[in-house]
């Protein structure tokens, strides 16, 4: 079955949404269904398709262009998705030697500490970029890059809930985790610097205080 269709407007005209599940036929059926529900709504509108990841094919486009130019829609191929703008940069200027983000991090979001450690509550996305002079801390999990002793600071961590697919860096150094670099088992982990090398062991949970 195919997904939903969704119809944007833009400044210049409309932008069809079209899902990437479903056959071929059961999205044009959709997209009548769509057509009819709002008959005549947007007659003389200018409009283009799209389709994340997986592009139509020309003939396909072709024939979903001509069903709609007989709803009175007219096709122009100008129109593009507006940019989303990218979410601000941070960098803290606190002169702590730890300094906390009270919320996760999405893509395209920064943060950096030259001075000191960084705790961050929640989760770190793809796409994000996490920096410290010393060590990093998340509370949740980490699919970002997250860059730790960025000053050549060997002896800096970096700790998680779950490492899935991230990029991690200790005073220069690289690894990235899901692929040359795993990380036994579940629950929360630690990498650390060795031999030139990032390792990642379990971090220790028995109680009292536990040294990074």
């Amino acid at each position: 079955m195919a997904g939903e269709i969704q119809i944007k407007g833009t400044r210049n005209g409309l932008v069809i949404l079209l899902p990437t599940t479903g056959s071929f036929d059961e999205l044009k059926q959709s997209l009548c269904q769509k057509m009819e529900s709002a008959k005549g709504f947007f007659q003389g509108a200018r409009f283009t398709l799209h389709q994340e990841k997986a592009p139509l094919p020309s003939h396909q486009r072709k024939e979903l262009e001509q069903l709609l130019t007989g709803y009175g829609l007219v096709p122009a191929p100008d129109i593009t998705l507006p940019r989303q703008p990218a979410p601000p940069v941070k960098k803290v200027q606190s002169g702590g030697r730890t300094h906390i983000i009270w919320q996760g991090l999405r893509s395209g979001q920064e943060i950096r500490h030259d001075l000191g450690h960084l705790v961050v509550m929640g989760n770190v996305h793809s796409g994000a970029l996490v920096e410290a002079g010393g060590h990093v801390i998340i509370m949740g999990s980490c699919a970002g890059t997250v860059r730790a002793g960025i000053h050549g600071n060997r002896r800096a961590k970096v700790v998680s809930l779950a490492f899935r697919g991230a990029v991690v860096s200790i005073a220069g150094i690289h690894a990235l985790t899901g692929e040359a670099v795993s990380v036994p088992g579940p629950g929360p982990h630690r990498a650390v610097l060795r031999d030139e090398k990032i390792v990642f062991e379990p971090f220790p949970t028995q109680k009292g205080n536990v040294p990074l």
